[in-house]
């Protein structure tokens, strides 16, 4: 099809470095615009792959804070893979003009009655849901006419995960600014606030919900400085909960770069372990559980001895292992060019028994948005 491009060029995607025999593929922008921060979900009564992904517009010529990171105006779209490999026309699930910078972004998830649940980020509309419901070889966008308390127990706009569905409520991650009264310098003279992961619960499948409970400390401390969290994501491992989490400080380089921790609850979330370092380096993890029960984990890497601001990073696999509560050796699955912000995020899904696919963003810091994507991969999943 024309909308995505297989075994991408190399003229036009110079910094996408596939590792030999993976199968790419990548969503290519319209000009002018860039798509980046891909989730991934499969829909249980079709077997398709849904990609979700924000869409924006690049100005490489806007150096405001968070212009050339996140980009301007654009909005949230998903494009559907069938389960024999075919590739449908992207749709546009949900746009705006004049969001701010890094203010839209989104989680998908699937509930066991089938539906795709987006959930999305933009303040101003006090973080709305959209559901999405299949229609044909069509997503159709609809309004969820329920919000997320966040500005309760937030200052700002809070960031969230994928619904988990407990038998007696929905579990839902957020994170996000707690307070100003403790703040660092970094070495790029940025002051940087405390950040804390939750757990919000809705007893009433999304219709209201409230805050359950913190995940991990006010404060990481160690690793050179003391840390605060970011993202993080959490799984059902059976009864337990799983929560793996990176965490950030004022002085931050490759040579000393963030550390991933994880804790865990077996109290259905009231109630969390201190966490621990998982001996992991990188931003943005997300868990995901495949058919056979193993664990993976997917996350940005980092290459080492650079600075967090140069170019250059990886995206990376890991098993975990649920006997010793330990990760394997890290998996590096691709590299790729670009601001610290902007590549390497992404996701990765079980699409039959021993195959996955992995979506990362990939970004080069030049001035061509369309060298900004997710790009999507086979990966070996087997025993």
């Amino acid at each position: 099809m024309s909308v995505l491009m297989t075994d991408a060029n190399k003229t036009t995607y110079p910094m996408l470095q596939p590792i030999e025999g993976r199968t790419v593929a990548v969503v290519p922008a319209t000009p002018g615009r860039y798509n980046s921060f891909p989730c991934l979900a499969t829909e249980p009564h079709t077997g398709n792959v849904v990609l979700v992904y924000r869409q924006g517009r690049f100005d490489a010529a806007d150096d405001r804070p968070g212009m050339q990171t996140h980009g301007l105006d654009g909005g949230i779209w998903c494009v559907r893979r069938s389960p024999v490999g075919t590739w449908f026309e992207p749709t546009c699930l949900w746009s705006a003009d004049g969001f701010e910078p890094g203010l839209i972004d989104a989680t998908l998830s699937v509930l066991t009655d089938c539906t795709c649940l987006v959930v999305r980020r933009y303040p101003h509309a006090q973080n709305l849901f959209v559901s999405v419901a299949p229609n044909g070889t069509a997503l159709e966008a609809m309004p969820w006419p329920w919000r997320l308390p966040t500005k309760d127990v937030f200052l700002n706009d809070a960031h969230w995960g994928r619904v988990i569905e407990l038998p007696d409520r929905w579990l839902m991650v957020v994170y996000g600014i707690t307070e100003e009264t403790l703040w660092w310098q970094n070495q790029r003279g940025h002051k940087l606030p405390v950040e804390r992961a939750s757990l919000f619960a809705s007893f009433d499948k999304g219709r209201s919900w409230r805050f359950q409970s913190w995940i991990g400390p006010r404060v990481f401390m160690g690793a050179g400085s003391d840390r605060s969290a970011n993202e993080t994501s959490v799984v059902l491992a059976g009864s337990r909960l799983l929560a793996l989490m990176r965490t950030f400080g004022g002085n931050d380089t490759m040579d000393q770069p963030a550390p991933l921790f994880m804790c865990h609850s077996d109290d259905g979330g009231w109630t969390w372990s201190e966490p621990t370092a998982t001996g992991l380096y990188g931003e943005a993890p997300v868990w995901r559980q495949l058919a056979d029960g193993r664990l993976l984990a997917c996350y940005r890497g980092f290459v080492p001895h650079r600075t967090a601001y140069e170019l250059g990073g990886t995206f990376c696999l890991a098993w975990f292992d649920s006997q010793t509560m330990g990760f394997g050796p890290e998996m590096v699955m691709g590299h790729y060019h670009g601001n610290h912000y902007d590549g390497g995020y992404g996701d990765v899904i079980e699409t039959e028994p021993g195959r996955a696919l992995l979506c990362a963003f990939y970004a080069s810091q030049d001035t061509h948005p369309d060298r900004r994507f997710p790009a999507i991969m086979t990966v070996d999943v087997a025993l």
